[in-house]
């Protein structure tokens, strides 16, 4: 089933897993909060609640991008770049913001 993404797909899968993973980490050490409140109550359960949530966000979206991919691809794939960007810029500046000012 993965084996068939586009890169920009098994970028963002990459991406999204190392922030579920490395903020689950964080949130267990008491050293980060979720910000999103839809999110907030899963990492307050644990990490393997928050876990699943996470995983339920982003795995769907990120595969029905890929099959949008297919019909219209000189829309979505540089949609899909421009969201790894952002994802990184806002992963950076929020984890960062939470260790410089806090």
């Amino acid at each position: 089933m993965f084996r068939n993404l586009s890169l920009e797909a098994r970028i963002l899968l990459l991406i999204c897993s190392l922030d579920a993973v490395t903020s689950a980490i964080l949130f267990a050490s008491n050293m980060a909060v979720e910000a999103n409140p839809l999110l907030r109550p899963y990492a307050e359960a644990g990490p393997v609640p928050f876990l699943l949530a996470k995983l339920l966000t982003y795995i769907p979206t990120i595969l029905l991008a890929e099959k949008f991919a297919q019909r219209r691809p000189r829309l979505v794939r540089p949609l899909m770049r421009a969201t790894i960007v952002a994802y990184l810029g806002i992963y950076c500046y929020s984890v960062g913001a939470q260790f410089l000012v806090g």
